[in-house]
């Protein structure tokens, strides 16, 4: 249940703070009052589009917040637990901030959300119904979309659709398979010289590295001798100046006065002299191995000088450094062997997709089979709807037509029409071609109320979904949406005193104009207030004595 809605700067409010109770609420005020823009701060606090024109003119910036309850709503608490979010002594606070630029944050209980994950928490609390939904079941998508809801399969939904993903991706490959715009043979053997050439060379990424050191050592063995006996020489060669006698000067004379030193610091620097001098001979071990090992080989070096030549040739050739040659004999021997067994491949292929399509067809007809039940299922609850809004008369049907022979769809294989005989004697037809304004209004509001029954939605809204409808009708509006907040909590925007009579609560939405301003406040209508506003909506601005107490009798008849 939403307990607070606050707003700040949107659009033509300014500020506002509302308290809500449970049952149904009516939302009424003159026409351009600002009663929708309710509807709309609320659809943007459950994640629907920001835009800059939702801000105030002349702010940086629009909040909106909403506080519901939620301590038994185990698919609220769900997904609040699958976002990593503590509910706040059961209840959920979402906040929307909308920047002066277009650009929005989302809060669920003081923690950043993304916008797709507020609107996925945001449907699972509140279920808006506009002002052109008579306009949207005309729609066959609409169409299908509420018999599915209706027949509440979400799991055959989506298996079908993972089905059809998975056909189309297998479609997909063959095709490209098939498309490919080269002889196959011919590209085959191609591919096969190209790699007896690069095999030649015995190419590893260990081998080059090797062959780069090997050359690099070779075409340098000479500075390398060079350096090495310097080195040599400076450590041990000259018995006056070398490394090593210096380091045997500097410990004899430490060692002369080791005794007189009592902190032990002497002692301690003696011992990294000789750790010093055990390093150096260590150093003079590995400096003649070294030496040992480096003799000149022209020959190799010009071996090696050819080798190189015909890697970095071939590496050319393919337009790649030397370094990448082994990754490129990869990947020419993938597509080899891609090519070798094509033909295999796409029989198989071709075989899994008759499976998946079998899959597909068997999943799909389940789903129709599940359409169909509940198609029949919502008629019979729309057409008892339809009888208490003055349509005794009418008829109303669900076709769902199956044809496996059509290309398999995400949806299935089904086309959903709604279609009705308004009066007695008329054939059945779309709705789309037979229903007058005030039938479709009738047939919309009949088919959204049961819709909103066979939800778990706890906050639903209807912005003057009661259009086109009057009279005796109106008030039966008004009590089948009193009866449906028995289970919800219901809002109501609406110019129809009938209905607005019989709502548990009552608000009235004003519009107060300055010199330079213009604003919307929200005022809790209780008593004789309640009483005036729906006079003034059975008569006009004008209160008479006949109305006001014809408004008294509705409201307290309710």
């Amino acid at each position: 249940m939403l307990i607070q809605l606050s707003i700040r700067n949107l659009a033509i409010v300014d500020s506002l703070d509302l308290e809500l109770g449970p049952g149904a609420t009516a939302l009424t005020g003159e026409t351009g009052a600002g009663k929708s823009i309710l509807v709309d701060a609320l659809a943007l606090v459950a994640g629907g589009r920001a835009s800059s024109n939702s801000v105030r003119p002349g702010c940086e910036r629009a909040e909106v917040s909403a506080v519901f309850e939620v301590g038994g709503n185990a698919a609220v608490r769900e997904t609040l637990s699958a976002l990593e979010i503590e509910d706040s002594e059961g209840q959920c606070v979402l906040r929307r901030i909308v920047a002066a630029d277009g650009r929005s944050r989302a809060f669920v209980n003081g923690l950043p959300v993304a916008i797709g994950n507020l609107k996925f928490l945001g449907d699972q609390l509140v279920d808006i119904h506009g002002q052109h939904a008579h306009h949207a079941i005309l729609r066959r998508d609409e169409q299908l979309r509420l018999v599915d809801e209706y027949a509440s399969h979400p799991e055959l939904l989506e298996a079908v659709t993972n089905a059809h993903d998975s056909y189309s991706q297998l479609c997909r490959e063959i095709e490209a398979d098939l498309d490919e715009d080269v002889n196959p043979a011919a590209r085959l053997d191609y591919l096969r010289f190209q790699l007896d050439e690069l095999e030649a060379l015995k190419i590893t990424p260990q081998s080059l590295s090797e062959i780069s050191e090997e050359h690099s050592r070779l075409a340098h063995v000479g500075e390398l001798q060079s350096a090495t006996e310097e080195a040599l020489t400076a450590l041990d060669d000259d018995e006056q100046k070398s490394a090593r006698s210096q380091l045997a000067v500097a410990a004899r004379a430490l060692r002369r006065i080791e005794s007189f030193n009592v902190d032990g610091s002497v002692s301690a620097a003696r011992a990294l002299l000789e750790e010093a001098s055990i390093n150096l001979e260590e150093t003079q071990s590995q400096l003649r191995d070294y030496r040992e090992r480096l003799n000149a080989d022209p020959e190799r070096l010009e071996m090696l000088d050819r080798r190189l030549a015909a890697l970095h040739d071939v590496a050319r050739k393919h337009r790649v450094e030397v370094e990448e040659l082994p990754q490129l004999q990869q990947r020419l021997r993938a597509e080899a062997d891609r090519l070798a067994t094509r033909g295999e491949r796409i029989e198989a292929l071709e075989r899994r997709r008759e499976t998946l399509l079998e899959e597909y067809r068997s999943l799909a007809r389940r789903l129709s089979q599940s359409r169909a039940a509940a198609a029949g299922r919502l008629a019979d609850a729309v057409m008892k709807n339809l009888n208490r809004l003055g349509m005794g008369g009418a008829r109303f049907h669900i076709q769902v037509g199956s044809n496996e022979a059509r290309a398999p769809a995400r949806l299935g294989i089904d086309r959903v029409e709604f279609q009705v005989a308004p009066n007695p004697g008329l054939p059945m037809n779309s709705v789309s071609r037979t229903a007058s304004g005030g039938e479709l209004s009738r047939i919309s509001l009949a088919i959204q109320v049961v819709d909103v029954s066979t939800t778990g939605v706890p906050v639903v809204v209807f912005d003057e979904v009661d259009v086109g409808v009057g009279g005796g009708h109106a008030e039966v509006v008004g009590d089948m949406l009193r009866s449906l907040a028995k289970h919800r909590q219901v809002f109501c925007v609406t110019h129809l005193p009938q209905v607005a009579s019989q709502a548990n609560h009552h608000l009235r939405v004003l519009k107060t104009v300055s010199a330079d301003t213009t604003a919307t406040q929200v005022e809790y209508l209780h008593g004789e207030e309640r009483v005036n506003e729906v006079a003034r909506m059975l008569g006009g601005l004008r209160l008479t004595r006949q109305t006001v107490a014809h408004a008294r009798e509705m409201i307290e008849r309710a």
